[in-house]
């Protein structure tokens, strides 16, 4: 399920700047066209085309649920 960048600087407590930045590197590509670790992609708001929404990639699922079973051992 996609999340707007701006709740997780609310949610986080961080600048959207610091935000933008990091999704980037967890992405398929950082803004300078480095690879990054290919967790999230971040996409234009098809209703508000000012917002980014952000989601885990299939790698980022598998990602995520390897680290919630760890924690559930």
């Amino acid at each position: 399920m996609p999340i707007r960048m701006s709740v997780i600087a609310d949610e986080t407590g961080l600048a959207q700047s610091s935000i933008s930045r990091n999704v980037a590197l967890l992405s398929q590509w950082s803004r300078h066209q480095v690879k990054g670790q290919g967790l999230l992609e971040a996409y234009e708001d098809p209703t508000e085309r000012r917002r980014k929404l952000v989601r885990l990639t299939k790698k980022g699922e598998k990602f995520a649920k390897s680290i919630a079973d760890m924690c559930n051992h």
